[in-house]
């Protein structure tokens, strides 16, 4: 299968959806369709974006480009008996390669104002889990709900649509629901509010999430929760430094889908090498349970103080593991079709980053437990006092450790995985050619 030439007509094979999803990136990138071929008599003589529908025929000098995914080898066959030469006939994965491939990555332009707070609330800690060094950080001060509402009134915070609460456990602390009451009542153009615990705490998760829901139903906010899962039975305890943990967040969820105080509620895997091998009995437990999961890899995260503990539960530091791994997140992308798990696997592959990072144009921040600043929780370091300095400022004085961050870490972090660079939809579209189209 060649890639088709520049110099010929193109004529797209399919007029339904994906068909006008090609049309329209041909046209895009200056490319007009001699016409689309459809084989419904239906749509003949109609149009997609001002080119002509038409009945499959041969035509001189024409590349035909199939749009349609599954029907490819009888769309194929078909062309062929038309009279159409094999290296006439292309995919639209291959219309987007060589497109793609004399385009330069977007400039990166930065946020002036963040839409995204990831708001870790507290240091403390009921668990001491294997991909994680909070417990050394559990003593460490917070600012308290009323300074939190101070920070979150500062004019840079005044776009935020969406805040990310985690900790620590969030409900550790005893003015969660003072803490809400600040976030939502100092941002006013706030719609999302993602709350992720342990669930270990059952009576006071279901007391606080009662109030918690009260107030984000009133203002119009929608609360996702997710508690974390790593492992069914002991594999979660060991997981989650925890004896009982496993017992805890099945009773937790028994209670929280019996009261329904949320408007979604999932679980969030991350993976080490300590359960990647167990890994498909979350996925059969979380069906039986009707929930939905968030797969993520552990990795090096500041923050969370876990540098010393991820040299021995990366999956890097076991090649089976890795392997595991990699053939994991492949499967749930072909499952979902979701991006970000195609970059986590060109991640696991290659160890190097293929997806967009939220943090790097300043989309997302981070504020630190206690008011710190930071770019990303990952790699920032906390960069200044939000009760001390407004955001822009800080922002201003500190763009270069940004640049530093960017220019050391970013390629090698698999945290926040966005959709596919334009390097990462690349290596995607080449993928599908080789395992849909080569092997028919």
């Amino acid at each position: 299968m060649a890639d088709f030439a520049m110099s010929d007509k193109i004529i797209v094979f399919g007029a339904g959806n994906r068909g006008k999803e090609t049309t329209v990136f041909l046209l895009e990138h200056g490319i007009a369709p001699f016409c689309i071929f459809d084989n419904a008599s239906n749509l003949w003589g109609s149009g997609i974006e001002g080119i002509k529908i038409a009945k499959p025929a041969l035509v001189s000098d024409a590349t035909v480009v199939i749009a349609i995914d599954r029907y490819y080898k009888e769309i194929h066959d078909q062309l062929v008996e038309l009279g159409y030469q094999k290296d006439k006939i292309v995919v639209k994965e291959q219309i987007f390669i060589s497109m793609m491939k004399g385009k330069k990555q977007d400039k990166l332009e930065l946020f002036e104002a963040p839409i995204v707070i990831q708001l870790p609330i507290t240091y403390a800690c009921n668990f001491d889990c294997v991909m994680c060094g909070m417990s050394n950080l559990k003593n460490n001060p917070h600012i308290t709900a009323e300074e939190l509402g101070i920070i979150l009134k500062d004019e840079y915070f005044s776009k935020v649509t969406t805040v990310g609460i985690n900790g620590g456990e969030p409900f550790a602390r005893k003015d969660l629901v003072e803490c809400l009451i600040a976030v939502i009542s100092s941002l006013h153009d706030l719609t999302d509010i993602y709350l992720i615990s342990n669930g270990f705490f059952t009576e006071k998760m279901d007391d606080d999430l009662k109030k918690i829901f009260k107030l984000t139903s009133k203002h119009d906010v929608k609360l996702h929760l997710s508690l974390s899962l790593d492992g069914i039975g002991e594999i979660q305890d060991i997981h989650r430094g925890m004896r009982g943990s496993f017992a805890h967040i099945e009773e937790t969820i028994r209670v929280l889908q019996r009261g329904v105080h949320f408007d979604v509620l999932n679980i969030i895997c991350t993976i080490t090498r300590h359960n990647i091998f167990n890994i498909n009995e979350v996925v059969v437990w979380a069906e039986n349970h009707m929930l939905t999961v968030e797969y993520d890899i552990a990795g090096e995260n500041i923050r969370i103080d876990n540098l010393d503990k991820m040299r021995e539960a990366s999956i890097f530091s076991d090649e089976h593991a890795r392997q595991m791994a990699q053939e994991f997140f492949y499967k749930l992308y072909c499952q979902s079709g979701e991006e970000h798990y195609f970059a986590t696997y060109l991640y696991i592959r290659h160890k190097r980053r293929y997806g967009k990072c939220p943090c790097r144009n300043l989309e997302w921040i981070t504020i630190y437990p206690n008011g710190q600043m930071g770019f990303c929780a990952t790699r920032s370091s906390e960069l200044g006092s939000l009760l001390e300095k407004s955001g822009k400022t800080i922002l201003e004085e500190e763009k270069l450790v940004l640049e530093r961050i960017a220019d050391k870490y970013c390629n090698s972090c698999p945290q926040n995985m966005g959709d596919l660079t334009l390097e990462g939809k690349i290596k995607l579209y080449q993928d599908i050619v080789r395992e849909r189209y080569m092997k028919i």
